[in-house]
């Protein structure tokens, strides 16, 4: 193979390479997106109040605590907008959790919260009112 055609294959390669990870990207946005929305609105007392969504982009973290996700979990059971108890996905073996951040209406009220998801985004594990 010339230089030039190793070049050109290695730089498709990569071209690949990126385009995959982009659409694999895309489609975890997409999931945690929807789990997100689907958790608040079962989590919610009044979910016909919901509404105008807004999501940053997914991230993921190794960084919070058992007793963070404990100190989360009960910080909301005392929030009168959310039935009590919630029902969360357990954290797994793996300690990596996905996180993303929403905006959303309730009414006439702008909120926000972080959630925390399972690494394959099946679940909330926690998630904080911002």
């Amino acid at each position: 193979m010339t230089g030039l055609k190793k070049a050109t294959s290695l730089a498709t390669m990569a071209l690949l390479t990126s385009l995959a990870m982009l659409l694999s990207s895309c489609g975890e946005q997409y999931e945690a997106k929807q789990t997100a929305k689907h958790f608040l609105k079962e989590s919610l007392k009044e979910p016909a109040e919901l509404s105008g969504f807004s999501f940053q982009a997914i991230d993921s973290t190794w960084l919070v605590s058992d007793k963070a996700i404990e100190t989360m979990r009960r910080t909301i059971d005392e929030n009168d907008l959310f039935k009590s108890p919630l029902e969360y996905a357990d954290r797994g073996a793996d300690r990596k959790l996905l996180m993303i951040r929403a905006d959303y209406h309730l009414g006439d009220s702008l909120h926000g919260s972080t959630f925390y998801l399972t690494a394959d985004l099946d679940g909330i594990v926690a998630f904080k009112q911002n």
